[in-house]
């Protein structure tokens, strides 16, 4: 026997008439009656809710406002690229909902912690933020640099007081041996063949040198000071070379407050960040900075930040960097940098005050939070990085190991042709020596 599967169903059969009303809440609280509700083709209760176009105010600096138009007029002029999710949070609210937004610039309440307690229901998890400053980054030596860092010339004048010590001691020693013991050559103290003695230089490279059978004993020692002097001076110099040479910054950047104070170095930074860190944080926190703090707008503030190429430091949220910074990762640049250490503020909720009878009070709230639940934050944050990109005409850069190139290796052309240069200078000096002595000989 095949099994069964009963299913009750409920037959209702309308006799008289019944009264069914939907409730609408905008413009006004009103009843709508529905005469028909089996031939009713709309749904019988609406699950979006809409305003209708009821008109809300926005309270925001200049700035702010600036930055929920451009979320409004897509077709804007203005291309340059602006971070943070606050503006779009708004527009995207007002669109959903069918709001007209009326922006008033008269108001600043992007920092506030007036009437928090009443705002606590309002605070969003996902919605913290930290403030903190935004350096330039150290810039690539280049061989003139690494010249100039080695201190070339105090190392020159160091090489020849050496070479001149080097070269006296050893004709005092044959004079006197040639005086005491008649062994050796004695012919006079200052020669040319004294003068350029490639012994002397040989153990400053740290090169090796021949020793004659029938060299006396104090010129071995001094031969084996020498040797000893020029393997540890030359080992001093090849470790600071390749040091040098492998170090991928000529002046690091700031990584704490105090270096920021003594650089000198000039801030820009919003108006209403500062009014908020010298009133909640540190009252004289600019006036400890040497440096200038200057205010530029947002347009042209986005643009300094955005071409990765600045020589001031910024005041900005974390978030901003953090946009930032995976830009340079992705093409392979660091031009902006911090630091733990230059963090102002940082785990602090961030809220949109409203009045206590505004009907978007709640609405929003959960609008917003669904926003960081669902991701789609993360996903304007990728539009955002896509945007830079397009500023910059920057394309990803999948390789990060690249081999070396004949460009990298530049400074080792300069380096031999110094070196056969200088060996050219002594060879002709010697074949200039052999030839006095040749004719003085005739």
């Amino acid at each position: 026997m095949s099994k069964v599967q009963i299913h009750p169903i409920l037959i209702m059969e309308i006799r008289q008439k019944v009264a069914v009303y939907r409730f609408e809440m905008f413009r006004e609280p009103t009843f709508i009656r529905l005469k028909n509700v089996l031939r009713n083709k709309k749904p019988l209760f609406m699950a979006k809710l809409s305003f209708y176009g009821m008109t809300t105010e926005l309270h925001a600096d200049l700035d702010f406002a600036n930055q929920v138009n451009q979320y409004y007029n897509n077709k804007s002029m203005d291309i340059t690229p602006r971070f943070g999710t606050n503006g779009k949070e708004i527009v995207e609210f007002t669109q959903r909902y069918n709001i007209t937004m009326k922006i008033d610039r008269r108001f600043n309440i992007s920092f506030s912690n007036s009437n928090y307690l009443a705002s606590l229901g309002l605070v969003n998890p996902y919605r913290s933020f930290s403030l903190i400053v935004v350096v330039p980054c150290g810039t690539e030596m280049s061989l003139k640099d690494i010249f100039k860092h080695l201190d070339f010339q105090s190392l020159l004048a160091f090489i020849l007081t050496v070479y001149g010590i080097l070269i006296i001691a050893e004709t005092v020693i044959r004079v006197l041996t040639y005086r005491l013991h008649g062994v050796g050559s004695g012919s006079g103290w200052i020669t040319a063949r004294t003068v350029v003695n490639l012994r002397v230089f040989r153990s400053i490279l740290g090169m090796s040198f021949p020793i004659g059978r029938r060299t006396t004993l104090p010129l071995r020692q001094l031969f084996l000071a020498m040797s000893v002097f020029g393997m540890v001076f030359s080992t001093f110099f090849g470790c600071k070379l390749t040091s040098l040479m492998t170090k991928h910054t000529r002046i690091g950047p700031v990584t704490n407050l105090e270096e920021l104070r003594s650089s000198g170095l000039t801030i820009v930074v919003d108006p209403s960040i500062r009014k908020f860190i010298e009133t909640k944080i540190d009252p004289d926190f600019f006036k400890k900075i040497p440096g200038d703090t200057i205010y530029v707008p947002m347009k042209e503030r986005m643009k300094m930040i955005n071409s990765l190429k600045t020589n001031f430091g910024h005041v900005m949220f974390g978030e901003t960097f953090y946009q930032i910074n995976k830009v340079q990762l992705l093409i392979g640049r660091k031009e902006v940098c911090t630091s733990k250490d230059l963090v102002i503020a940082e785990n602090m909720p961030r809220i949109f005050f409203m009045e206590n009878k505004s009907y978007v009070k709640w609405l929003f709230n959960v609008f917003v939070l669904r926003i960081y639940e669902s991701g789609l934050n993360e996903k304007w944050r990728r539009d955002e990085k896509m945007e830079l990109m397009k500023y910059l005409h920057a394309r990803p850069n999948r390789n990060h190991n690249v081999p070396l190139t004949i460009g990298d290796l530049m400074w080792t052309g300069y380096l031999l042709s110094f070196g056969y240069g200088l060996s050219i200078i002594i060879f002709l000096a010697e074949l200039y020596l052999y030839e006095t002595q040749r004719n003085q000989m005739i």
